[in-house]
């Protein structure tokens, strides 16, 4: 018998979208629309190509960092976070889950 666990966590889910960028070689800046726990949806935008381990690394600074925080808002060498806010009484990208900013935008938004 087989058996497979198909919950991921929020991380899971952005560590698989950027290997599959990686292997697509998708042009940079790279941003992913997420709902993450316990902020709720945030951007997390990769400025510049690096390899999948710094990425790892990079979110699982910001959660260490931002875990017990109400604002998710972080910036590091390699990444930068912040919440999706109300822009204008209307919600942040809320009609396709894109922006239009500069680069390549994902919306990984898995809940």
């Amino acid at each position: 018998m087989t058996s497979r666990n198909l919950n991921t966590t929020w991380h899971d889910t952005i560590f698989t979208q950027y290997a599959a960028d990686l292997e697509a070689d998708v042009p940079f800046p790279v941003r992913y629309l997420i709902n993450a726990s316990p902020w709720r949806d945030i951007f997390i935008t990769v400025p510049e190509k690096i390899d999948l381990r710094a990425y790892k690394n990079a979110v699982f600074a910001f959660y260490k960092d931002r875990r017990c925080s109400e604002d998710p808002t972080y910036e590091d060498e390699f990444i930068a976070v912040r919440p999706r806010k109300a822009v204008g009484g209307a919600v942040e990208g809320a009609d396709d889950g894109t922006e239009g900013i500069e680069g390549e935008e994902r919306n990984v938004n898995a809940e």
